[in-house]
């Protein structure tokens, strides 16, 4: 976590990604890749998942899904800037934070639309949102795709990130909590954001 002077509700608050969970988490994605093209090779005519699928789909299948994730751990082991910013009008987060199933977030999320916070599985913080369909409106249709879910009042929930944030889970849920209690009459004006 980074900021000039604590978490008062002026200042950015940024937490940047886990390097060393990036980085375990991508050996792991590579090496697994690895192991699944080898299985394709190795074992083409042997048949997996009760005879559905031959070794060379199913090899290919893995390699294709553990690329895919090690690449996703890579790009944030790679970027330097903060993973999730807390600035004075709302949450600003990178496109990466989360990994590729995971939707992403697009402009900042006002403080005043935060109905709730809580600790999520994995590490994650979910918000509950005051106004579900103004915020989906506003993301993009991949965001919603993945976002979807048969039960309506999921709508309502967005998880940030999760094990690759190098901030304190519960520490993270005060510093929102804190701020999206302060009342907006009272909240200073503006919306920079810092580059990502």
């Amino acid at each position: 976590m980074d900021s000039s002077s604590g978490a008062s509700s002026d200042v950015d608050v940024t937490f940047h990604f886990d390097r060393s969970k990036c980085l375990g988490w991508t050996v792991f994605g590579f090496v697994l890749t690895i192991g699944c093209i080898t299985l394709a090779v190795l074992a083409e005519d042997q048949r997996f998942l009760g005879g559905l699928l031959p070794g060379r789909l199913f090899g290919s299948l893995g390699a294709v899904l553990f690329l895919a994730m090690g690449s996703s751990w890579l790009s944030r082991l790679l970027h330097s800037g903060p993973a999730l910013v807390l600035t004075e009008s709302g949450i600003a987060t990178d496109k990466r934070l989360g990994g590729f199933v995971t939707p992403r977030v697009v402009g900042v999320i006002p403080w005043i639309d935060i109905e709730s916070v809580a600790a999520g599985a994995h590490g994650s913080i979910v918000l509950q949102l005051r106004d579900p369909d103004k915020f989906w409106a506003a993301q993009s249709i991949v965001s919603k795709l993945l976002a979807w879910h048969p039960a309506p009042g999921r709508r309502a929930l967005v998880s940030l990130g999760g094990n690759d944030l190098s901030g304190d889970q519960l520490e993270i849920v005060t510093i929102i909590k804190s701020r999206a209690e302060v009342d907006p009459l009272t909240r200073p004006s503006g919306d920079s954001l810092p580059p990502f």
